[in-house]
């Protein structure tokens, strides 16, 4: 009877987290309502229960409670967290250890919430896990199914689960038990679950277990190790330490960027108060029960511990841009707090507020806060703060106050080892060998540079290579539109940048300024990291003074390479475009200093020649055009004209196409040893690119554009087949891997009905032209592995009565089979019987 009981209640126990872990919390409710929570001992629910990722069910309540974009906000997720707030409220009442649990990944509940509702919309992040500890190894009433996914699936009683689902939803006073909470907002639900949380003891000053390790992958991060658990916790690279009160502080920053962000889409911060309103509630809920404000964080060493003073400094260039009434910000998080705390039955006393209504910036809020206890910034990172802000009154005061202190050294100063790097606030920027000054340019705070400089801050060279590269890396994360208004802006502020550190900045040996230009314009065409984060940085250089033809630092170190050779070999796609626009056309640039298109390199190769090799189809149709007819007239081999006529189909240009093919023929004509063979390749080859759905001309758009491309190019090359006598070019016109032909690239896919009407009988004129192989072509199957299908095949299934009838014409074979011995009869549709009937009598 013991073993039976046992069992049963751990299988009522794995069932109830499986519910949890999908977010299905009405059957957790009625199994929880269902219990009898006078003893515990008789329960057949046992709330120690975990999963296999470590997580209790009161971890998984709190987290989705307060989870960020975990639904749509409309009644149904409401409803679910609703369901989920009950079921919270169930196991707090019922089990006074579980506020305090701490899950696999090192979290306690209050951390699941704060992290949960912290954390961006996008992404989550994967914990690597330090379990040398685990304080509740020990615990007998400890069911935890530490197993992989499959084991734990198998586990998994699918028909107990439909049982339990089908009693949940008969459940009738199910929804008159949850009726209490549904005056209440989604915001007033998340704050409510924290709410309860602390008033059921949860300790608000525990840090986040050990926890380290986070690693960026190209799709989120990813730990070192394959035991983890996934948890959010706003992308951090260093999370080790944290209290509940340093994620509520990043719940504020991250609340500000989403204002920033939108005030840069469509230049309206909405109601920054009722965005700020909840997080904000929640930091003073937490500071009234006594959180500290003077905890010390883990750093990356022991060296970098941080406090929450210096957490507010690190993001005050983002949290300064915001102004709010702090009277208004202060009735909303008061209206939070009442509202959940008369439904939750909490007595709560909430004073009037007898702040003015004045416009200040969350900064200064943040700070008054995190500074009520006895640590405050010190000088130096509060000199950090007035450069992120652009403070040039409280840099001098800084400056005047510290008079003896060596300027020159905190301005280059690793800004790492001043404030707190957190990656929702500087994101994955460049940061460990960045400066202060570094920073500060980054930020533009040209008033507070200047004032440091005054005081006789000297730059070397290298120093103000740092610095403008810096201005262009946006490490503080400025660029948050891509309209072309705040990009005319960007340039603008990073042109003033710049030139106030030439002006400024540069002392010492003749040349310093244009050298640091040159070398920088060098870069910026060499696609340096640095230069992704700001494509405008060519433009700004060149705008600068940098000279578009340097000689002296491309003979140095790149082999006499000038700008427009690196852009042609580096920068691809529309970004190596604007680069090259920038070299060659911008109008402010005047025309002695542009770069010349037939610059040669040592190995005597020009920009086009290096585009060609790269295959940066792009930017060499762009070097082609600038060139205009005089690119025909240089020396071409076969090989790089080949490379042309794949340009003119990557960019859909049937103008440079015609010239490519007029080129090779010449090329062929001119050559008395000449094979053949290799021209009726090259042009067949051309054919399958130009009739593949998938290449430069297949996308052209809208389709009559689409066909009379096509249609151009297809009668262009039949013309030239039947002056060359080209008898085998429709042969080479086949997919080497695939065995489509160009008939079956027309059909695949079915581009309409006008299209295939339109080109499929130029498509076989060209075929069955010179070629003493035409109709094998027509009839020609594909590859076994894509279904030997011929092109009468393709048209029959897609029941095309006008397809189907040209290729009859030129003698397709009716009777042929594909790899399932069907005929193209066999793959008519049944709405086109008639058809079916037509192959039938010709058969």
């Amino acid at each position: 009877m013991m073993k039976n009981a046992i069992a049963k209640r751990k299988k009522v126990s794995q069932h109830l987290l499986h519910f949890a872990e999908n977010d299905n919390f009405r059957p957790v409710l009625h199994l929880l309502l269902s219990e009898s929570p006078a003893s515990s001992s008789s329960s057949s629910i046992n709330l120690n229960s975990r999963t296999s990722s470590g997580d209790y069910l009161v971890t998984l309540l709190a987290y989705f409670i307060c989870e960020i974009g975990g639904g749509d906000g409309g009644s149904k997720y409401k409803y679910e967290r609703v369901l989920a707030l009950k079921c919270l409220k169930l196991v707090l009442e019922r089990d006074f250890s579980a506020v305090n649990k701490v899950g696999g990944d090192g979290s306690s509940a209050l951390h699941c919430a704060l992290a949960a509702a912290s954390c961006e919309d996008e992404g989550e992040a994967t914990i690597e896990i330090d379990n040398e500890e685990d304080s509740d190894d020990d615990d007998p009433d400890d069911d935890s199914i530490y197993s992989d996914g499959d084991e734990e699936d198998s586990n998994i009683d699918q028909s107990f689960l439909a049982d339990i689902e089908r009693m949940a939803s008969m459940d009738s006073q199910m929804d008159s038990y949850c009726a209490e909470f549904d005056s209440l907002t989604i915001e007033e639900i998340s704050f409510a679950a924290i709410h309860l949380l602390l008033h059921h003891g949860a300790d608000p000053n525990v840090p986040l277990a050990n926890v380290n390790g986070i690693q960026m992958s190209s799709d989120g991060y990813q730990g070192e190790d394959e035991d983890e658990v996934e948890l959010t916790f706003s992308r951090e690279s260093v999370v080790q330490q944290w209290t509940p009160l340093l994620f509520a502080m990043q719940w504020i920053i991250i609340a500000c960027i989403k204002i920033l962000r939108r005030k840069a889409e469509d230049g309206n911060d909405g109601n920054p108060e009722q965005v700020l309103s909840l997080p904000y509630a929640v930091l003073r809920l937490l500071l009234d029960f006594d959180a500290d404000r003077t905890y010390m964080m883990a750093g990356d060493d022991a060296c970098s511990d941080w406090n929450l003073a210096q957490v507010v400094t690190s993001a005050s260039h983002l949290l300064s841009k915001i102004l709010v009434e702090q009277s208004h910000l202060s009735n909303l998080a008061d209206k939070i707090k009442l509202n959940s705390s008369s439904i939750l039955a909490i007595a709560e006393k909430v004073e009037a507020s007898e702040i003015q209504p004045l416009k200040i910036s969350v900064y200064y809020i943040m700070l008054n806060i995190a500074t009520a206890g006895d640590i405050v910034p010190c000088d130096i990172q509060a000199f950090a703060a007035a450069l992120l802000m652009n403070d040039s009154l409280g840099c001098s005061e800084i400056i005047q106050r510290n008079s003896k202190v060596d300027l020159q050294q905190w301005s280059h100063t690793l800004f790492e080892g001043v404030v707190p790097t957190l990656q929702a606030v500087w994101g994955n920027s460049a940061l460990s060998e960045k400066s202060l000054f570094d920073v500060a340019c980054s930020c533009f705070s040209i008033e507070c540079l200047s004032a440091i400089m005054a005081k006789g801050v000297i730059l070397t060279e290298k120093q103000i290579r740092s610095a403008i590269v810096s201005i262009f890396e946006d490490l503080a994360g400025r660029a948050l539109s891509e309209s072309a208004s705040a990009d005319a802006e960007l340039v603008k502020s990073q042109s003033a940048m710049v030139m106030f550190l030439l002006e400024n900045g540069v002392e010492g040996k003749e040349g310093s300024r244009q050298r640091i230009l040159d070398r920088l314009l060098i870069e910026s065409c060499s696609g340096k990291l640095w230069t992704i984060c700001s494509p405008h940085a060519t433009q700004v250089l060149l705008l600068g003074g940098a000279d578009p033809n340097v000689n002296s630092i491309s003979n140095e170190i790149q082999g006499a390479l000038k700008p427009l050779h690196l852009v042609a070999g580096n920068c691809r796609g529309y970004v190596g475009v604007e680069k090259m626009q920038c070299l060659l056309f911008d109008d402010r640039i005047s025309t002695s200093r542009r770069a010349n298109l037939y610059a040669m390199t040592l190995s005597r190769e020009i920009p086009i020649n290096i585009a060609l090799q790269k295959k940066n189809f792009l930017v060499a149709e762009r070097l082609l055009e600038e060139m205009g007819c005089n690119w025909k007239e240089l020396k071409w081999s076969t090989e790089d004209v080949i490379l042309i006529g794949e340009v003119s189909i990557y960019c859909a240009n049937v103008g440079l196409f015609k010239q490519a093919v007029n080129l090779l023929v010449s090329i062929f004509l001119n050559d008395d040893g000449a094979d053949q063979s290799v021209l009726e390749q090259a042009l067949g080859g051309f054919l399958v690119s130009v009739c593949d759905e998938r290449s430069g001309f297949g996308k052209v758009r809208p389709t009559h554009a689409l066909m009379e491309n096509i249609k151009s190019v297809v009668c262009f090359l039949d013309e030239k087949q039947g002056e060359l006598g080209l008898v085998h070019m429709a042969s080479w016109a086949r997919d080497a891997i695939s065995g489509y032909n160009i008939i079956h690239l027309i059909l695949r896919g079915d581009r309409g009905k006008e299209f295939r009407e339109e080109i499929l009988p130029c498509v076989c004129k060209l075929i069955t032209g010179p070629s003493t192989h035409g109709t094998s072509i027509i009839s020609q199957q594909c590859a076994a592995k894509f279904g030997g299908y011929t092109p009468l095949h393709l048209a029959a299934s897609l029941g095309c009565e006008e397809s189907i009838k040209t290729l009859l014409e030129y003698n397709a074979n009716a009777r042929a089979l594909d790899e399932q011995q069907k005929t193209p009869a066999d793959l008519i549709p049944e709405s086109r019987e008639c058809l079916k009937i037509v192959l039938k009598l010709i058969d």
